[in-house]
């Protein structure tokens, strides 16, 4: 079982910052904020609990916080702060020592017209609300996400003419001891972020993941699920050993779209959360078998892009499969098995009621992906996730999913079974497919989702690709597509790509190699026409990416992986802690070599290997080095176990200063001269500033008068090299005469 989770419906921002939406809070500050206190806020301090008594349990559900059972009104006297002939307010502070981390859950949440609710950080960094008459409460109970904070501020603002009196109060508070934010991601190495490469083809499904926040104490995952009325009912599903009774489901707060904003970034995109759900079904009476079916408290927002995710309970085999899921609550990690599923037991549960996956080829899962679903190669859910002993430190463990088959009708009662709520009408049906809320309404229309670069910045003089995401959001099949490449709005390439793509299926294309000069510049990806006539929706055929060319510090890495390549990662970091290079998975025994310009003076190499033994030489010859621009190794990677760093620092070997170049006059006119020393079989490359090669030549000797009067006036970059490691660009400016 891997993960608990808690969701919440709420509207969360930083204070003096930003952040997105909600759908039952409002934007603003709490009166307090801008008017002062006379006094102190009342505060309540908890004990510290006996974190040594924490269960850990078989599966892979994640406890990140110790709950506390509480009785605490707000609207007592000792904690009214204000009050006019128009409102009362009050404020409620509630401290823990050394908690890393605080939520909570109010009782009686029933808040009438005009009143507000808010709880934030003692600092005032970090405030969830406003919260009011809108928000729904599933049997009065409400809880909110974790704030990182040992001390936090409840304010409630209500009417002194309201048509009735809130009776608030909080029940219970989780005393956190994980800190599970996006800066201190614990997940394995070997986890692969969906918003990376490999994940795109699952852009649709991923939107029907959530994270759990549950009874203040757990972490798991889990999926909204279609139904055959197709109707966006908010059906939600999990394992039983997360949300197992009607308390739990209350007290569940669902985080959507938890997810970096780009691909092995740091930063979360959306804060989009429901609190409270209905339990429909669970095997309660026994719980032996590891499904839970929940409702949502609310329908799901649009503006949370909710997908409502297929499923199967034929007996086709399952050759490849995907699990898309919040391993130790990172942001969403997508996973990876090309080995059939097998019918296994697993222990506490009926027997033969999982599917087992042998192992995985890329991923894996970890505490708090418990409830995740097993997709199959259709792209529909077969299994939900209990546990197992796969890790990044155990890749060839394996993993449990309960069978949805088995799910579906085991029972006969309908509070037990699958197939009353996800069937209603019993139609003679073995699989559904997904439930797109957003319907497509135009014939010709393809749209770009991504840019795929090796990374953001470029080595100056060096070759490098570029690719994108394209689907097809038609009703019709996709046959043929034209794209442009621009770079600071100059055409550098276009592609005809001719395929067949059915509705919402995607497809990679990649433009030529090129080199563009050093500097910063915007590459966009423009859709020309669809199946040979015009764009029905012009809105989605444009992209853009900025990216940086430097000639800075230029150092080649390379990689060979041994038996086991998908068990190896690397990352490079600056002296910021953050990543600007990555790379892996990888195949087994594969070569890769990437070019690394260090704009900073100092970086750090960190290999990962996910089953702690390194890549050399019990499982094949693996090997890491790292060259400077002489073509010398600076770095051969040691024997490791799980991870090894090496530190190096942007001073390049100069070449040899016996060897020399200068190019005079610059600005010219139409003749630039070359004096060169100790250098032979010199040659030189002409380009445009977009990093178009315009002319070559070669320099004949050591004055040598090169004739360019035929181009524009403009900036222009010239490359000049011989057959060894000689290599050196200037840039020129080229004038015409009036």
């Amino acid at each position: 079982m891997k993960k608990r989770t808690f969701y919440l419906f709420i509207f969360i921002f930083l204070f003096l910052s930003e952040i997105s939406l909600s759908q039952t809070v409002d934007i603003e500050k709490p009166y307090s904020f801008s008017h002062a206190r006379k006094g102190k806020i009342h505060f309540v301090e908890l004990e510290k609990p006996n974190l040594e008594q924490i269960k850990h349990e078989n599966n892979k559900k994640l406890q990140f916080a110790k709950k506390i059972e509480t009785s605490i009104a707000v609207k007592s006297k000792n904690n009214s702060f204000f009050k006019n002939a128009e409102i009362s307010i009050w404020q409620l502070g509630i401290c823990a020592k050394e908690a890393i981390s605080l939520n909570l859950s109010f009782s009686d949440f029933r808040i009438p017209k005009g009143a507000k609710l808010f709880v934030y950080s003692a600092d005032k960094k970090t405030v969830l609300g406003a919260f009011t008459s809108n928000t729904v409460a599933e049997n009065g109970i409400y809880p909110i996400i974790p704030i990182y904070s040992d001390s936090i501020v409840i304010e409630y603002t209500e009417l002194n003419n309201s048509e009735f009196g809130s009776n608030l109060s909080v029940k219970s508070v989780g005393y956190g001891f994980l800190d599970l934010r996006e800066s201190h991601s614990k997940s394995g190495s070997c986890n692969v972020d969906v918003r990376c490469e490999l994940g795109l083809p699952w852009y649709l499904e991923k939107r029907a993941i959530a994270k759990m926040f549950i009874d203040n104490e757990f972490f798991c995952t889990g999926s909204l699920i279609n139904n055959t009325k197709n109707d966006e009912t908010p059906y939600f599903l999990t394992a039983n050993h997360c949300v197992s009774n009607q308390n739990s489901a209350s007290n569940t707060v669902f985080y959507f779209n938890y997810e970096n904003t780009e691909c092995e970034g740091s930063s979360v995109a959306l804060f989009q959360t429901i609190s409270g759900a209905s339990l429909i079904a669970t095997p309660a009476n026994d719980n032996l078998l590891d499904f839970s079916l929940l409702k949502l408290s609310v329908k799901v927002p649009q503006a949370f892009l909710p997908y409502y995710a297929g499923w199967d309970i034929s007996s086709s085999i399952v050759n490849q499969s995907v699990s898309i899921h919040h391993p130790d609550g990172d942001a969403k990690k997508i996973s990876f098995a090309s080995t059939p599923l097998q019918t296994a037991s697993y222990t506490g549960y009926i027997a033969s009621t999982h599917w087992k996956v042998s192992k995985w080829d890329i991923g894996t899962t970890e505490s708090g992906s418990s409830g995740a679903p097993l997709f199959n190669q259709n792209h529909n859910i077969v299994g939900i996730l209990t546990g197992g002993s796969a890790s990044c430190t155990a890749t060839n463990e394996s993993d449990y999913f309960a069978k949805f088959s088995t799910a579906w009708s085991y029972y006969p009662e309908s509070n037990r079974q699958l197939k009353a709520w996800l069937n209603p009408d019993n139609e003679n049906i073995n699989y559904l497919n997904a439930y797109e809320p957003f319907p497509l309404s135009t014939e010709n229309n393809a749209e770009i989702v991504e840019f795929i670069l090796p990374q953001k910045v470029v080595c100056f003089g060096k070759d490098f690709t570029t690719k994108v995401l394209i689907r097809n959001l038609s009703f019709i099949d996709l046959n043929t597509l034209k794209l442009k490449l621009k770079i600071n709005g100059q055409l550098l390439d276009s592609v005809n790509w001719i395929g067949n793509l059915k509705s919402y299926e995607s497809d990679f294309i990649e433009f030529k190699n090129f080199q563009m000069p050093e500097g910063n510049y915007k590459l966009t990806v423009i859709i020309e026409n669809v199946n040979n006539t015009s764009d029905q929706e012009p809105k989605n055929d444009t992209l853009s990416y900025f990216l940086s060319v430097s000639d800075a510090n230029y150092f080649r890495l390379n990689i060979k992986t041994d038996d086991y390549g998908y068990e190896t990662t690397w990352k490079i970091i600056n002296s910021a802690k953050e990543t600007i290079f990555s790379g892996g998975p990888y195949a087994n025994n594969f070569s890769a070599s990437y070019d690394i310009c260090l704009q900073d003076s100092c970086a750090t190499l960190i290999v990962y290997d996910a089953a702690s033994d390194g890549i050399c030489c019990n499982y094949g010859n693996g090997s890491v080095e790292i060259l400077n621009n002489l073509n010398t190794a600076i770095y051969q990677a040691p024997s490791f176990t799980d991870s090894v760093h090496f530190s190096f620092c942007g001073k390049i070997i100069e070449p040899d200063t016996t060897q020399s170049i200068s190019i005079y006059p610059n600005p010219f006119f139409e003749n630039l001269t070359v004096v060169s020393s100790n250098l032979s079989n010199l040659k030189y490359e002409f380009y445009s500033l977009a990093g178009v090669l315009l002319h070559v030549g070669v320099v004949a000797d050591e004055n040598t008068m090169i004739t360019l009067n035929s181009f524009d006036s403009g900036v222009y970059i010239m490359r000049f090299y011989d057959d060894n490691t000689f290599e050196k660009y200037f840039k020129i400016v080229k004038l015409n005469r009036k």
